[in-house]
């Protein structure tokens, strides 16, 4: 090269260079900026009436390129797009001259998207200027961008047309988006992160994930996921639509969607739905959306909260919406949980529902809706069925429907142990919810109260605005009933009325602690009453033409009213009745206190007794009445006199408490009380309570000038009472505390009683008190001794989680503690000790008692001897014998044993020479004096409360006797007798008279049930027996001597047996019967003289009928020559009328005085 040559190629290189600085200094000048900046903006805009405005632009030819403060308007001058910084690469910027626009890696700070739809605008400002945007030719310009950077962007969409348009703002925009493309209608990129704010739902959204597509027909948000500080949802989304389908979105766009693994944090959905808990989580497992707005289904799905789940289905179509409700499943705990205003106690029937199942269809409409649900859980179900139609002007709703359940349990329901199951069939009709017509009828198929079963109840309710009427029928039979009744609420002052009309009502069948014996009541009860709440309530109930059955006997009562009336804070409460209540009470009270005020008064004197809340200026007099009559229909066991009185007074403080009871007499069962007198006074500084009775007797005791104090001192109330019981006087002292072990205590301190008519001394040797302890496991009784004379008795029982019960006898004569009763007497002298235990199924322990000269039923059975040892944890072994004089006349040995919950024997018993006088009392009064003895074998088996017997015992010199008849008999030896579980039989024997000799044929059985309820079936077949021998007394209706050649039939139970004989008098048969207190012989109806030529004449029976008690004579006789039969006039001068002849005489007679005879007697 020459160095011309070289000096031309410097001298170009300087000028390129020179030309490219200046280029450069030209670009980055203002001026240079500005051209730029108008060229860029004339080239996007290409007359497209678009109204953009850039703040300003920085080229950087090597680095980027940046526009600030770009500002686009919409049609209305309003904003529409802001962008505060726009920054791409420079070297990409000749391609915005070219259709395809590559940004590179581009950022956007400060966006603001202002997205509107103005006012009589049928499009938003956005697709307005989108359409403006519609490239020229059918591809247009092509737009893309490796990453997009999005810095502190912020989105705002609104409606002006609507006036409570809330709009949605998002702030704080944050993201990142790679792979941008936009060509015409086609636009897709990845939002590979995203964060923003919802300002309206005050909602942060962390992150925000999707790969995005959208062309003419279809968009979609594959792997769509947000999240929240509480929240990740995960779905698929694609949309489809024709070509332009997009303007009309609700109609014509279909949305494909599937929700997946998703939790809905409370949080968020609080934001939305304030009532419900900011803690926890909902977790959709699945869900699959179709179809477009209009016209869509959810099918599969699938919730879950907490212990709760959800599944179903739903769709819409032409504004109707179906849910089908297969799976709901809650309880009431997820419930509180998930809307905390349901925690409240009156929410607390939820909860003892347990968990709840709904299934169903719910289907809603502008004109109509229906609901048809099964509601179940372990209470029960119910099925409502229920269709609801709207007006077409807007009006009311109508609905109608069905309401069912079988066997809900109400009372768990209702917390309330008086009501049980109940089962409906009901339908609802009416119109309204404000302003409401509803009629509510039906049946109650089973309706338990009580522990009864109501049958039977209809019912018809209608509510009109604020009144509702109603009729309850109760066709059950035990409970005949109607009541009508209203409830008016649409005054100042609630109004309700009621006439109940009671046909019949059986209290006996329907609760029997209410009344422990048949009662029937009927009557007419009215209520007419006003308030607003139960404490404020006045009225009157009046009870008439009440009528009570019991037992047979009828009660008539005048009319009951109970009148109810407030002046100022004081509530007066007026009883009149002339044989149930009268009197007055009146006071400062709320109802709900009376049964506080009352526990205050008994557990005040305890400063560990947590006292009820009462206000304090609380208080109630009373001044009361008891009729006996009322006292007789409630218990045929206590009666009271008329002229008992309650008085007294009830107080919010306790101290003021004071009763005075005042009963003449008191009978209750063989139990008599005269002149009692009560009096507790809490205020008293000497005593608190004093009780005074003139006289106690029953059969067993008989008490004078009983007196009892009491007082209280620290947490402690201490009794004293005295008495005269026979010839001695008697102290009972105890006490009552209530220590912080939340235990009842008695202390039984030195006394002296008198039981079975004999002085026992109570712990008169011990320092101590014995305690009688009461909890919630039961009671307990420390060690107690009692003695008499020579006798002592030392007493411990354990009846809490251990049941033990030890005794020891020392000298202790049973006839002293044991009670007789009519069959039953015991009496011996009893010497050892009793150590019985039982925990649960596991028993143990012994007894060892001898007792001496045993006697039952007055029947002398010798020195007995009992022992009880456990040999493993369910089974005692028994060893019980008798023994006269050294020589055994029985044994028992055998098992006790517990299995299934019952105590179970297994026994074998042996007798030798054992009296059988012991059965004398348990055959009855009409056959007695039972003696001789009895030998065999008896196994016995079964439960302890229903021994089975089986065995054969033998009769030796064993005799008896019938008083009535003055006859006695004796069995042949080794006559033999069967016993079985219900009967003991006796073989054929003979049986001889004790007084004449004669003999007969015997046969029969004795039957039982449970050693209870013995009836008699018993035969003699004689020739000649001796049937009758008696002497004249005073008043007899007859008397002699009769042989009977025939049968006797002896039956029915061992309490009012009957003796049939038929057959013919036999030679020695004498009968007498006396009429000496007869004016004359006409009026005695039971002779029939007739002509001894008139051979068949009958005889007319009295109508009148006793009822038989004790023994019932029936003797169908012929007699024959041998036989006399005199009748007595006057037994003081000896006139008589008798003679020999033949004749059928017909003779009854019984043990209530009964006597007849009958018949033809030709002489």
């Amino acid at each position: 090269m020459t160095q011309k040559h070289w000096r031309n190629v410097k001298k170009i290189t300087l000028l390129s260079f020179a030309l490219a600085l200046l280029t450069l200094l030209l670009l980055i000048s203002p001026l240079g900026q500005s051209m730029i900046n108008a060229w860029l903006t004339s080239k996007l805009v290409e007359n497209r009436d678009i109204d953009v405005t850039i703040g300003s632009l920085f080229a950087n030819p090597v680095g980027d390129t940046s526009f600030s403060d770009v500002l686009i308007r919409d049609h209305k001058g309003d904003t529409l797009i802001y962008i505060g910084q726009f920054e791409f690469e420079s070297y990409r910027i000749g391609q915005l001259i070219n259709n395809n626009i590559h940004l590179g890696n581009a950022k956007i700070h400060g966006l603001f998207l202002n997205v509107k739809r103005h006012n009589k605008d049928k499009k938003t400002n956005l697709d307005l200027f989108a359409e403006k945007l519609k490239p020229k030719t059918p591809n247009g310009r092509r737009y893309e961008a490796s990453k997009i950077n999005v810095v502190g962007a912020k989105l705002s969409f609104a409606d002006n047309n609507k006036a409570k348009s809330i709009g949605n703002t998002f702030t704080d925009l944050h993201g990142e988006l790679s792979d941008f493309s936009s060509q015409g209608d086609v636009v897709s990129f990845d939002i590979n992160q995203m964060s923003f704010f919802v300002d309206e739902q005050d909602l942060q959204v962390t992150n925000l994930q999707t790969q995005f597509s959208h062309d003419a027909l279809k968009t979609s948000f594959e792997n769509l996921v947000v999240s929240t500080p509480n929240s990740l949802f995960a779905s698929d989304v694609k949309m489809t639509y024709p070509k332009g389908g997009m303007q009309s979105f609700n109609e014509k766009v279909r949305i494909d969607a599937v929700v997946r693994e998703t939790v809905l944090g409370l949080g968020d959905i609080q934001k939305i739905y304030p009532d419900v808990s900011t803690d926890g989580s909902v977790a959709i497992q699945y869900a699959k959306f179709m179809g477009t707005l209009n016209d869509f289904s959810v099918s599969s799905f699938k919730a879950r909260f907490e212990n709760s789940m959800l599944s179903g289905a739903l769709s819409h179509k032409a504004n109707q919406s179906f849910f089908t409700i297969t799976t709901l499943s809650t309880t009431y705990d997820d419930i509180a949980r998930l809307i905390p205003s349901f925690n409240d106690p009156k929410y607390n029937f939820i909860q003892r529902s347990g968990t709840l199942n709904v299934k169903g269809n719910i289907s809603l409409s502008p004109s109509t809706s229906a609901i048809d649900v099964v509601l179940g859980s372990s209470l029960g179900f119910i099925d409502i069925d229920v269709d609801f139609t709207n007006s077409k002007q807007g009006g009311e709703t109508n609905y109608r429907g069905k309401i069912k359940s079988k066997r809900v349990d109400v009372g768990r329901l209702l917390n309330h142990d008086g009501f049980g199951s109940t089962a409906v069939a009901l339908q609802l009709s009416g119109k309204g919810f404000d302003r409401q017509n509803t009629r509510l009828w039906g049946d109650l198929t089973a309706f338990t109260y009580g522990a009864y079963p109501y049958q039977n109840i209809s019912v018809d309710i209608r509510a009109v605005d604020k009144l509702i009427r109603g009729v309850v029928d109760i066709a059950d039979s035990n409970a005949n009933i109607r009541m009508e009744g209203s409830f008016d609420s649409s005054g100042e002052l609630w109004n309700i009325s009621s006439n109940t009309q009671i046909d019949d009502l059986n209290l006996h069948v329907i609760n029997p602690l209410l009344s422990t014996k048949e009662m029937v009541f009927s009557g007419n009860i009215e209520l007419v009453s006003q308030g607003t709440k139960l404490n404020d309530f006045i009225g009157d109930i009046s009870v008439s033409d009440s009528r009570v059955v019991s037992n047979g006997e009828v009660f008539d009562f005048d009319e009951l009213t109970i009148q109810s009336r407030l002046n100022k804070d004081i509530r007066f409460i007026n009883l009149r009745s002339s044989d149930v209540l009268n009197g007055l009470i009146y006071g400062r009270f709320r109802f709900s206190d009376l049964r506080k005020m009352t526990e205050n008064a008994v557990g005040g004197y305890f400063s560990n007794f947590k006292k009820n809340k009462v206000d304090g200026s609380a208080f109630v007099n009373f001044n009361v009445n008891v009729k006996e009559k009322i006292s007789r229909v409630l218990s045929s066991n206590i009666i009271v006199d008329d002229n008992t009185f309650l008085r007294g007074k009830l107080s919010g403080n306790h101290k003021d408490f004071a009763l005075q009871v005042e009963v003449p007499n008191i009978h209750y069962s063989s139990n008599s009380l005269s002149d009692i007198s009560l009096t507790i006074d809490n205020s008293n500084p000497l005593y608190n309570g004093y009780i005074q009775v003139q006289k106690f007797e029953n059969e067993i005791v008989q008490v004078h000038n009983f007196k009892m104090i009491n007082t209280s001192m620290n947490d402690t109330l201490y009794f004293r009472a005295e008495y005269d019981g026979g010839s001695v006087k008697n102290n009972l002292n105890f006490y009552v505390a209530l220590p912080a072990s939340k235990e009842t205590i008695v202390g039984i301190q030195p006394s002296k009683i008198v039981f079975q008519n004999k002085q026992w001394e109570v712990n008169q040797e011990r320092m101590n008190a014995s305690k009688l302890r009461f909890n919630r496991d039961g009671y307990k009784l420390e060690p107690i001794v009692f003695t008499n004379d020579n006798s002592v008795m030392h007493l411990s029982i354990d009846q809490q989680q251990k049941q033990r019960i030890q005794a020891t006898f020392e000298n202790v004569f049973l006839a002293d503690i044991l009670t007789s009763k009519p069959k039953l007497t015991i009496e011996g002298v009893a010497n050892g000790n009793i150590d019985i235990t039982r925990d649960q199924s596991v028993i143990g322990g012994e007894a060892n008692v001898q007792i001496d000269s045993l006697l039952f039923n007055d029947s002398f059975l010798g020195d007995a001897s009992f022992n009880l040892s456990s040999i493993n944890d369910d089974a005692y072994r028994l060893q019980f014998s008798t023994a006269i004089e050294e020589l055994s006349t029985s044994e028992i040995n055998g098992l006790i044993y517990t299995s299934e919950g019952n105590t179970n024997l297994d026994l074998h018993a042996n007798f030798a020479e054992f009296p059988a006088s012991i059965l004398d009392r348990l055959i009855g009064n009409a056959l007695t004096d039972v003696s001789g003895k009895l030998h065999g074998s008896v196994s016995v088996s079964g439960r302890l409360d229903q021994p089975l017997l089986n065995g054969e015992m033998f009769f030796d010199a064993v005799q008896l006797s019938v008083p009535y008849l003055n006859v006695g008999y004796a069995f042949l030896d080794q006559t033999k007798l069967e016993i079985s579980p219900t009967s003991f039989r006796f073989l054929p024997t003979t049986v001889l008279d004790t007084s004449k000799n004669t003999s007969g044929l015997f046969a029969g059985s004795i039957l039982h049930r449970n050693f209870d309820f013995f009836t008699l079936d018993m035969n003699f077949d004689s020739d000649g027996l001796l049937i009758l021998d008696t002497d004249y007394t005073p008043n007899i209706n007859y008397y002699g001597s009769a042989f009977l050649s025939g049968n006797a039939h002896i039956h029915g139970p061992s309490g009012s047996l009957t003796f049939d004989v038929s057959g013919e008098s036999a030679k020695g048969t004498n009968i007498y019967i006396p009429i000496d207190n007869e004016t004359s012989i006409e009026n005695v109806s039971y002779i029939r003289f007739v002509d001894k030529n008139i051979k068949n004449q009958n005889s007319e029976l009295s109508d009148e009928e006793a009822q038989i008690k004790g023994l019932s004579l029936n003797f169908d006789l012929n007699i024959t020559s041998d036989a006399q039969l005199e009748i007595v006039f006057d037994s003081e001068t000896g006139s008589t009328l008798s003679g020999r002849g033949v004749g059928n005489i017909l003779m009854e007679i019984d043990t209530n005085g009964r006597f007849g005879v009958w018949g033809d007697f030709i002489a």
